[in-house]
């Protein structure tokens, strides 16, 4: 709104310095002071127009850079979600890898449980072997 508000105010001021040149341009009777006012003139309008490509050219760089700074902070916000779900993935590995050894652990030690039990109960079948042939040759022989 300033920037309009400005931009109205240098437009009038302008074309006010222009109707002063025409006005001056009409007045003057001499050929070397018409010529270096119509040189004046001229230049002013250049100046007038160089000053609207810029103000224009201000106005959009001013839509670019917010642009930017919208997307600029879009990508940061998909940047910081990433990372968290990086943090949830890993928290999550970390967890299903320390549930994943005590089981591996459990299941470890009822194997070992199973073959004490195993070697225990095949010592007691050798003992009952042993018995049994004791028995049979003392019955049959």
């Amino acid at each position: 709104m300033a920037l309009e508000r400005n931009r109205r105010i240098s437009d009038t001021e302008a074309l006010d310095q222009q109707r002063e040149i025409d006005n001056l341009i009409k007045q003057a009777n001499d050929p070397e002071k018409r010529i270096t006012l119509m040189v004046l003139q001229q230049m002013s309008k250049s100046l007038y127009a160089i000053n609207t490509i810029t103000q224009g050219l201000e106005d959009k760089l001013i839509g670019v850079s917010e642009k930017l700074e919208d997307h600029t902070k879009m990508e940061e916000a998909l940047m910081n979600k990433g990372k968290g779900a990086w943090w949830v993935i890993g928290a999550v590995l970390a967890a299903a890898q320390v549930i994943g050894v005590f089981i591996f652990m459990e299941v470890k030690g009822d194997i070992h449980k199973l073959n004490d039990e195993m070697v225990d109960d095949s010592a007691k079948h050798i003992r009952i072997d042993d018995r049994l042939d004791t028995v049979e040759k003392k019955v049959f022989h």
